[in-house]
């Protein structure tokens, strides 16, 4: 994706957000986002394939029956494919929009969790006194949220209490609307973790709010 995710004033939203949350809670929230979860070479090279085969055929000459007409059709017929296959494959791998409608939901899925569960470890989540802290992972590319507790958070709230919270924001990145939309997560996720772990007398900050990941 190009440019920036998240902008310095909606970037100081969410670590607002989550100061306010913090304050009355003891658990931590971390809000990772990061323009995607990998290259995903394959879903570019299919992408490639799929566009410049089709508009290599109408381009060649006798497309429908090349295989009988004399040998020059087909080395017309590469050409045209080499030329497009290039052009195709330079303009997904750079535009976000076209390299996600060639890569399957399963895939995407996969990748995210994978990439979520190595930042929880990353980023020191599970360093905290109590084993509190939760990881709420967005990746834009894939327009899919990965919520991580620890082990602590896991004892008291089921994961499946998590899943409102990954609707909101996901809705909200495809409506465009990201940075109220984490802002209006967080504040969700303050609420359930504020029932269970509230705030200690001497709590202090362990974990950086809010890491952005520009592209």
């Amino acid at each position: 994706m190009g440019g920036n995710i998240l902008t310095q004033m909606e970037q100081e939203q969410i670590k607002e957000a989550i100061r306010l949350v913090e304050k009355n809670t003891s658990s931590e929230i971390v809000v990772m986002v990061v323009p995607d979860c990998g290259p995903y070479p394959a879903a570019t090279i299919w992408g490639a394939a799929s566009l410049s085969f089709p508009l290599a055929l109408l381009l060649t000459p006798a497309t429908c029956a090349f295989f009988w007409f004399p040998p020059q059709n087909m080395w017309v017929f590469l050409t045209w494919f080499i030329l497009l296959f290039t052009a195709s494959f330079l303009g997904i791998q750079r535009s976000a929009v076209l390299r996600r409608l060639f890569i399957r939901d399963k895939e995407m899925e996969n990748q995210v969790r994978e990439t979520a569960q190595k930042n929880f470890f990353m980023q020191g989540l599970y360093r905290t006194r109590d084993e509190t802290a939760v990881l709420i992972f967005i990746s834009m590319l894939e327009q899919m949220v990965s919520i991580l507790p620890d082990r602590g958070v896991n004892k008291k709230i089921p994961q499946a209490e998590w899943q409102s919270i990954v609707e909101v924001i996901t809705s909200g990145i495809r409506e465009t609307q990201a940075a109220q939309a984490i802002v209006d997560g967080v504040t969700e996720a303050g609420k359930r973790l504020m029932a269970h772990f509230p705030a200690a007398t001497q709590d202090k900050e362990e974990l950086e709010n809010l890491v952005v990941k520009q592209s």
